[in-house]
């Protein structure tokens, strides 16, 4: 078979193990700035999210209201559709004061066991 007779000198083994040595510490020091970028990028990215969300709804709230109210006053007011407009209006209203009210939890009340015979 055939047998190697020449080996690896020294100096080149110890050259080896710096460079793998040095390459860990990068790898680590890289970890370390790409979890300090992270943690300055996410809140910056959940303001420009929600950011973005609340100017949505002011658009389609904004969008959806004036020409509401445009024709609202179009309509003459003694009539089905503006009955039907105002009461709407009223209705949504309602909605949206409920949806937005905090929620009060009423307590368990103790209701007897039905004993079966």
């Amino acid at each position: 078979m055939f047998e190697s007779t020449s080996s690896i000198p020294a100096s080149e083994t110890s050259s080896i193990g710096d460079t793998m040595s040095s390459a860990m510490r990068a790898v680590g020091q890289g970890a370390v700035d790409a979890r300090g970028a992270a943690l300055q990028f996410l809140p910056k990215a959940r303001q420009a999210f929600t950011s973005g969300i609340r100017t949505s709804g002011f658009c389609i709230g904004y969008g959806v209201t004036l020409p509401a109210c445009f024709v609202a006053r179009l309509v003459p007011r003694n009539n089905p559709l503006s009955y039907g407009m105002i009461d709407g209006a009223l209705a949504g209203l309602e909605l949206a004061k409920d949806t937005t009210a905090p929620k009060v939890v009423q307590p368990y009340s103790v209701v007897p066991a039905i004993e079966m015979a």
